[in-house]
């Protein structure tokens, strides 16, 4: 099975950068399943609305992922997509792992986990969480194994990866928005990055614009720089990061391959 990711979508300019890409990746290397992170999707730069999913929908993505984003708006208005937040997060909104099928028939278990590491506090044990989920699951037998870890350090996501070696087809990071080059088949033979990336504005600070970013770090160190918080750019030119995966089983990958459309 060829699984195509896309990592974090980056406001109104992220969008914007999937709908450019994403429809000619599909027809150059026909995945069954799609997986969109839909986190930083709003306008604001804040989880995802409706209007959001819908776009994303229409240019391809046939299920989403949220991460740490997901904590900062309501989940009803989402709850009619296919979408998964992470696991280990004591919430009743949304679902922490979910099996997808495919329009062959073929079935996959698209799961998020949240890793410690500067971020919100709530999420539990991602270990533990990572083996209830494939317990929870096992029973469907699905024919791939998904796994995105949403953390904000390598050594974190490595971990996980490693942890998770040859117990899933597939480990990928995201939140740092910046893509790593570690792109590889682990020893016991699961696909696995450290940071996928992300789509949004090429010319912005992890997706946000360049100002806002600055302003923001400068108030954090002290200075008064008046309005500081980061601002979703709506302009290009743009970038999309992803991988695509060609599974071999639910704990085996044959291949792994970043893609991106950087200028």
């Amino acid at each position: 099975m060829k699984i195509l990711f896309l990592a974090d979508v980056y406001g109104p300019a992220g969008v914007k950068a999937v709908q450019e890409t994403l429809p000619g990746w599909k027809k150059k290397y026909s995945p069954d399943f799609t997986i969109v992170n839909a986190e930083n999707s709003a306008s604001d730069g804040v989880n995802a609305t409706p209007e959001t999913l819908t776009a994303l929908r229409e240019a391809g993505a046939e299920a989403f992922t949220l991460g740490d984003h997901f904590l900062y708006r309501k989940f009803k208005p989402l709850a009619s997509f296919p979408i998964v937040r992470p696991s280990n997060l004591e919430t009743e909104d949304g679902v922490g792992s979910n099996v997808f099928e495919t329009v062959t028939g073929k079935k996959v278990l698209v799961a998020v986990l949240m890793g410690k590491f500067a971020m919100k506090p709530g999420a539990t044990n991602y270990f533990q969480a990572a083996d209830d989920l494939l317990r929870k699951h096992g029973s469907e037998k699905p024919d791939a194994v998904f796994i995105e870890f949403h953390a904000g350090a390598t050594s974190e996501e490595q971990a996980m990866g490693f942890y998770l070696d040859g117990k899933v087809s597939v480990v990928v990071g995201t939140h740092t928005h910046v893509p790593t080059a570690d792109t590889r088949i682990l020893p016991k033979g699961t696909a696995f990055q450290s940071d996928v990336g992300m789509c949004g504005a090429l010319n912005s600070v992890i997706g946000a614009t360049v100002e806002s970013s600055l302003n923001f770090l400068r108030k954090e160190l002290g200075e008064d720089v008046g309005k500081a918080r980061p601002e979703a750019p709506n302009q290009g030119p743009y970038v999309c990061d992803a991988v695509l995966i060609e599974t071999d089983g639910p704990t085996k990958a044959k291949s792994i391959k970043r893609l991106t459309s950087r200028p």
